[in-house]
């Protein structure tokens, strides 16, 4: 699934589950495109990184991602991507 959100949170609320989907009326819970299904994780990371353009080596899970969501907002919130990473 790719789920793209508001970033509405900041030090003290991180919780990216929680932040409001883009392209929602905000009356789903449950939002995020599907790309593909695949039994086995090396097939899901190549259909991901082939159908979404990340950034291979930032991947991280949703435990993870909060952690790195609040170095972002310490670093003071970069408003453009390095020039390596889509936009």
């Amino acid at each position: 699934m790719l789920h793209s959100a508001q970033d509405v949170g900041g030090e003290h609320f991180r919780d990216l589950v929680e932040f409001p989907a883009l392209d929602s009326d905000g009356e789903e819970e449950d939002f995020g495109q599907e790309i593909a299904m695949a039994e086995e994780e090396p097939a899901a990371m190549a259909i991901a990184e082939a159908g979404t353009g990340p950034v291979p080596d930032r991947w991280v899970n949703a435990g993870i991602a909060h952690d790195d969501y609040l170095d972002f907002v310490r670093a003071g919130r970069s408003p453009h991507p390095p020039a390596t990473e889509p936009s």
